[in-house]
């Protein structure tokens, strides 16, 4: 088990949910901008966040989970595809049990890092930096740096607006 899988369950299984929802918007923005047309993380995001509402309709989270896995290359891991998983891994995150559950949100979060700097390798490489995996690593330790702090914040009980 990871670290953030032991912070994780240090949390209640609501708190876990909003916080990999918290990191998981951060890279959305990824996938509405490959994808404007294909709402399926959005609905898929907006389910979960009813879940956290006491909204719960399992039924309903099962088939959006569904429906992002499918609108995803499994052969393609570009960042938009990276973004929507770390948001399918919150939806099947709620089926399960404590550990596991952490082991699937940690999964959505160290998706977001990835999509996230990828996405800036990504355009650094199109413009042809030289400094393109400096960029990248750059954008993953500010991105685990945003997480580690929003983290240290729910397990404080503080809970400020998520962007």
């Amino acid at each position: 088990m990871t670290p953030l899988c032991d912070a994780l369950l240090a949390l209640t299984p609501g708190e876990r949910v909003r916080y990999a929802c918290d990191c998981a918007r951060r890279a959305l923005d990824l996938w509405e901008a490959a994808r404007p047309e294909d709402r399926r993380p959005q609905a898929l995001l907006a389910a979960i966040e009813g879940w956290l509402v006491g909204e719960e309709d399992p039924a309903e989270l099962e088939r959006l989970s569904q429906a992002v896995w499918a609108c995803q290359n499994p052969h393609e891991i570009d960042p938009p595809t990276r973004a929507a998983r770390a948001i399918y891994w919150i939806g099947a995150a709620l089926a399960e049990e404590d550990e596991a559950q952490a082991d699937c949100l940690a999964e959505a979060v160290e998706g977001a890092v990835h999509a996230l700097a990828e996405a800036v390798w990504e355009e650094a490489y199109a413009s042809d930096e030289m400094v393109a995996d400096l960029k990248q690593a750059h954008a993953e330790n500010v991105e685990r740096r945003w997480q580690r702090s929003r983290l240290c914040q729910v397990l404080l009980g503080a809970d400020p607006p998520s962007r």
